[in-house]
């Protein structure tokens, strides 16, 4: 402890990295045990981590109160949520399934084809017919434009 108060400006500071360090040791689990040296182990290891530390420690500076605060623009195509919604419940139950499991939920194509009975290409292929289907419902419900680099800049939900 004394190594890293002698280290470190505050005791806090060292409270705090002696924690991490606690803590890499019990990732260590039954290795720790055969280290030749343990000591010396903890040492190296409190070392690094002050250097990482120092690397990414950034000075902080106080803001006024009277600031104000930045207003924040939400982007266009996150707007677009509640048109999503509404025009995923208008696809066929296939395509909603699709999209569902594997796009929202985050289930690998993999597992959806075995659960499904499919070979990996013919999901792959549903997946992308159900996101063009659901892409062409967007645009059209709910008057999609794209800029100049084929993002959506602006909608109009129904």
């Amino acid at each position: 402890m004394q190594f890293l108060r002698g280290r470190l400006d505050s005791p806090d500071d060292a409270d705090d990295l002696l924690q991490e360090l606690f803590i890499r040791l019990l990732q260590q689990g039954n290795s720790f045990c055969s280290v030749r040296q343990p000591r010396a182990w903890l040492y190296r290891v409190a070392r690094n981590a002050l250097i990482d530390r120092q690397r990414t420690k950034k000075p902080l500076v106080e803001l006024p109160a009277e600031l104000p605060r930045p207003e924040v623009q939400r982007a266009a195509i996150e707007l677009m949520e509640s048109c999503v919604w509404r025009n995923l419940e208008e696809l066929s139950a296939e395509d909603r399934d699709i999209i569902r499991q594997c796009d929202l939920l985050g289930l690998r194509q993999r597992d959806y084809a075995e659960q499904q009975g499919l070979t990996l290409p013919a999901t792959k292929a549903r997946l992308q017919r159900a996101r063009r289907r659901l892409r062409e419902l967007i645009v059209t419900n709910c008057q999609v434009r794209f800029d100049e680099t084929g993002k959506v800049c602006c909608h109009k939900p129904r």
